[in-house]
């Protein structure tokens, strides 16, 4: 009876342990895969911050390096990519701020910086004599556009405005739906209906997403 109480003992002290050995790696599963999820929330978030820097990008860098070149001109680049590097972060939202590595968004912004070159040498009315390039100052939703096609001599194809001129820009549909904008300053690009089309007072012309849009250019007139 005596070996009979002992042999339960040992096997309810194993019992116990074994209980606590396998709440300990449970806590540390829980743990290692909460950070896990944390780790891959991030990730995600950071990604999202980077998508949406480079579609601001490809709409602003243009403008923010030529107004930097016009107000602090030759011999001043480090001057020039503080400054434009200032005025972009401005543009995002807060959350994107904090989540955008600065030595990769002046990475990006120094590879930009070699097509605005480019652009300038092809087109030097880009650099004009003013001191400053001028603000964003209109907003177009794609509906308006079409409409305004309509109202501007179009050529119409089953009630659509298939070809006309916005703003001296030859303007041509596309099967897809979109439109095909031909500009001097920035080349050919494409309208889609998830794009606001924004020009600047001097009438520099450029799409937008419509979601980056609201988010960004929160100042800027929209044409009713």
């Amino acid at each position: 009876m005596k070996e009979y109480i002992i042999t339960l003992t040992a096997l309810a002290v194993i019992f116990l342990a074994a209980v606590l050995v396998l709440g300990y790696f449970k806590r540390r599963y829980d743990s290692d895969n909460a950070k896990l999820e944390a780790d891959r929330a991030k990730y995600e978030a950071i990604a999202k911050a980077k998508e949406i820097c480079e579609k601001l990008l490809a709409q602003v860098t243009l403008a923010l390096f030529t107004e930097a070149e016009r107000k602090f001109g030759d011999g001043t680049g480090k001057l020039k990519m503080s400054y434009v590097l200032e005025r972009f972060l401005a543009l995002l939202p807060d959350w994107v701020q904090e989540l955008i590595d600065p030595v990769w968004l002046a990475d990006k912004l120094e590879a930009l910086l070699l097509e605005v070159k480019e652009l300038w040498k092809e087109n030097d009315k880009l650099l004009g004599t003013g001191e400053n390039i001028p603000k964003f100052s209109v907003a177009m939703t794609f509906d308006e556009f079409v409409e305004y096609g309509k109202n501007h001599g179009a050529h119409i194809v089953n009630g659509v405005p298939w070809s006309f001129e916005y703003k001296g820009c030859a303007v041509t549909h596309c099967e897809d739906g979109s439109y095909l904008i031909t500009t001097p300053e920035n080349g050919d690009f494409t309208l889609t209906p998830n794009d606001m089309l924004i020009t600047s007072s001097d009438g520099l012309i450029y799409p937008c997403e419509t979601n980056l849009f609201k988010q960004l250019f929160k100042n800027v007139a929209v044409v009713a």
